[in-house]
């Protein structure tokens, strides 16, 4: 049987391994740190490879069929085996690094909190951040080249998983040495609009709203990094359009004015979308996310807040 397996079934002969230990789905996802959805996922995928049915759900939980218990001897033997490479190489132990790809605001907003939060459950964790576009974070994700990302729009395929993270409100940052209104700004085209990037979806959701209402915009300027936009408005060269979150609690001299003539696009949904892989520090981590958010969330009635 072993000798027609597909090698790339091995960490889901293990889990079966687990699944067969614990005598139940949701305790085994429970000990490999995944979800319950993740194992079942890997049961269909194995049996389907196997052509045979191995597990049978009972009131009390799982139980193997004959096929089964056919296969458990050989998945204990690997699971032996890897035992035995963990004990030559103990450093096996440690936990993976956690490559994490996020919006820029995002990182800038949130990241930081949250990582170092993390830091209090899991104070072996390495981390590495690597900041990007929605489109070129996903890419990154499906080439197993990033463990989670946090992007401005869901995810499709089954090697992934997405979940709503946060609700963002976008706002217009604004000198506070300048005397600021949004449409005679606009119109009389004295302030420019700093953008991080050209094609920026913060920005484009305002133009958008500007063009319908025949406003004239002025000129825009391409800054390139946050720090860089944040700097500009602080020093009254124009204005631009962030996350409030971005500056909450910031000592730096900039203003907001509320973007509520955007209507419903002025919020923005921040999914986090991870691999299905069983990486005990990426599951732990998405767990500290979905209570952290959940706390976040229900500090704000409605997700909004005033100017």
């Amino acid at each position: 049987m072993m000798a027609e397996m597909n090698p790339k079934l091995l960490p889901d002969l293990l889990v079966f391994l687990e699944v067969a230990r614990s005598g139940s789905i949701s305790k085994a996802a429970h000990k490999l740190y995944t979800v319950q959805t993740n194992v079942s996922a890997r049961m269909q995928k194995l049996e389907t490879a196997l052509g045979s049915r191995l597990l049978v759900r009972t009131t009390r939980g799982i139980s193997l069929t004959s096929a089964g218990e056919s296969l458990l001897p050989v998945a204990r033997r690997l699971g032996s085996l890897i035992g035995e490479v963990d004990q030559i190489f103990p450093k096996s132990h440690r936990p993976a690094l956690l490559r994490i790809g996020s919006l820029e605001t995002f990182a800038a907003a949130h990241l930081a909190t949250l990582i170092a939060n993390y830091q209090a459950i899991d104070p072996r964790a390495d981390t590495t951040i690597i900041s990007g576009s929605s489109r070129s974070l996903l890419r990154m994700l499906q080439d197993n080249e990033l463990d989670i990302a946090f992007v401005s729009y869901p995810a499709s395929g089954e090697a992934v998983r997405t979940e709503f993270a946060i609700r963002e409100e976008l706002v217009l940052l604004v000198p506070t040495n300048r005397v600021y209104s949004l449409k005679p700004e606009i119109q009389d085209g004295k302030l420019p609009l700093i953008v991080q990037r050209h094609a920026c979806s913060y920005s484009e959701r305002f133009l958008s709203f500007a063009a319908k209402r025949n406003l004239r915009i002025p000129k825009m300027i391409e800054a390139g990094s946050i720090e860089a936009v944040l700097g500009l408005v602080q020093q009254g060269v124009g204005i631009a359009v962030a996350p409030r979150s971005l500056i909450k609690g910031s000592a730096r001299k900039i203003r907001t004015a509320s973007l509520r003539q955007l209507g419903t696009q002025r919020w923005v949904s921040i999914y986090l979308v991870s691999n299905q892989s069983i990486n005990q520090s990426m599951v732990r981590f998405v767990e500290h996310c979905r209570e952290h958010f959940a706390v976040e969330q229900g500090a704000r009635p409605g997700g909004q807040s005033g100017d």
